[in-house]
């Protein structure tokens, strides 16, 4: 199923006010994040840290096939829920992002275990800790919106790729 295709799924029982209005990217009052990150265990150093849900597959495929109206795979769902959460809470700045899965993961949270072995798990990311993803950080109303579609709260998690791969992105 094509981007566009799902773009139309999850947007398709979304009432707008008309037709010109346009979905938020960036507000004036950025939220104040309650705490920091918590600190990184020594092996992490200098890995980003994300604020965002833990996905539990088996409660988003249900959500899916009472909203979507089309049985699709785990992926195509993942990527239907994101347009979706993006459209319902008028916030477009949430990606997917790849985090460890062994550091006190949530219980319900869908772990995998990589290539290496390593347990990992897929986040709906709303920020990162750092300077330049601040800008665009959520409102706390949008962080309340969007914790209303998800059903859980937001929290940090630890970016699984190596520091080093951050300047080979783009």
């Amino acid at each position: 199923m094509s981007a566009s295709a799902l773009q139309q799924l999850a947007h398709k029982d979304v009432a707008r006010p008309n037709a010109t209005s346009k979905m938020a990217t960036r507000k004036t009052n950025p939220a104040r994040l309650e705490t920091r990150p918590p600190p990184l265990l020594p092996a992490r150093k200098d890995r980003l840290q994300f604020y965002g849900f833990y996905i539990n597959e088996d409660r988003l495929m249900e959500y899916a096939s009472s909203h979507c109206g089309k049985k699709l795979n785990i992926w195509s769902t993942m990527v239907w829920f994101l347009f979706h959460v993006r459209a319902i809470a008028q916030y477009e700045n949430i990606d997917f992002q790849v985090v460890y899965g062994d550091e006190d993961p949530p219980s319900d949270a869908t772990v995998r275990e990589g290539s290496t072995g390593t347990p990992y798990f897929m986040i709906f990311s709303l920020c990162a800790w750092e300077v330049e993803g601040w800008p665009s950080r959520p409102t706390l109303e949008e962080i309340k919106r969007i914790s209303d579609i998800i059903g859980t709260e937001p929290r940090w998690f630890t970016d699984i790729k190596s520091p080093e791969d951050y300047g080979n992105e783009n």
